[in-house]
């Protein structure tokens, strides 16, 4: 799926991109070293490109940089996933208290036209169905921004 958004954009780039995507979907592990002879293999790109690459996704907090040894993909805990999903509850209810009093018959639509997608990737799910994951985020993305988006 990311293959046919990167395609045309330049190496460093997709290699941003995809590096990204593997901490974001747990291919690269919380804690995991990062070092660059294997990445620069497994990633097709140079090592001061990857470095480049490791310090933009240190400022984006997904890579730990640990000075002169390396970089490492961001430690997380129990605690922390905790707090972040007590945080973004607290803000989507909010958010879609204040789309269902604001709501109009576009934003209803745009509701409806977006959960079918959503629900047919998590009935695969539950199915125990092989599931795109990067669809699948795409699709509950868009899902929960059409809920919030009046």
């Amino acid at each position: 799926m990311l293959d046919d958004v990167t395609d045309n954009l330049p190496l460093g780039e997709k290699a941003y991109r995809t590096i990204k995507a593997d901490v974001i979907f747990g291919r690269l592990t919380p804690g995991q070293r990062l070092t660059l002879d294997r990445m620069k293999e497994a990633y097709g790109t140079s090592v001061s490109t990857l470095r480049e690459i490791f310090s933009r996704l240190s400022a984006e907090g997904f890579v730990v940089a640990e000075g002169s040894r390396g970089f490492q993909v961001m430690p997380i805990s129990e605690t922390n996933l905790r707090e972040v999903a007590a945080m973004r509850q607290l803000l989507e209810r909010h958010a879609l208290r204040e789309s269902f009093e604001a709501g109009d018959i576009e934003w209803e639509a745009h509701v409806v036209a977006a959960h079918p997608r959503l629900d047919s990737m998590e009935m695969r799910i539950a199915g125990v169905m092989p599931v795109d994951m990067e669809l699948w985020k795409r699709y509950d993305r868009a899902f929960h921004h059409a809920l919030i988006s009046s």
